[in-house]
């Protein structure tokens, strides 16, 4: 499964943790790049949710493309890196993760659930 992680920069390192776990397990991971055709060809999308990343308006739209594609339906999974007040509310809708101390173990969830999924 190609799995894209939508992040913002400030959130990198926990993006590479997770996706170093998602990876360990046998899956593709796509770290946002700025690339939209990344994206579109991801079967799964992770989204770090912080305060920053809410703010992103290229967090946004990705969130929307998963939202509006059917290829992403009950793909779409936030890890919450730190709560964001403004979360949109199909973000607290989902099925989530919290980030935790232990990203690693965090990763290999989140790629478990997605593996479900398939």
């Amino acid at each position: 499964m190609r799995i894209f992680i939508s992040h913002v920069k400030a959130d990198a390192v926990a993006a590479a943790t997770l996706a170093s776990a998602i990876v360990a397990r046998g899956h593709e991971v796509i770290v946002r790049d700025g690339n939209a055709a990344a994206l579109g060809t991801a079967d799964a999308m992770v989204v770090l949710v912080s305060p920053q990343s809410i703010e992103s308006p290229f967090v946004q739209r990705e969130i929307e493309f998963a939202l509006a594609s059917p290829r992403f339906a009950e793909r779409l999974v936030p890890v919450v890196i730190a709560e964001a007040a403004d979360a949109p509310w199909i973000l607290r809708k989902l099925p989530s993760f919290p980030a935790g101390s232990d990203l690693a173990q965090t990763g290999r969830r989140v790629a478990e659930a997605l593996e479900k999924t398939a």
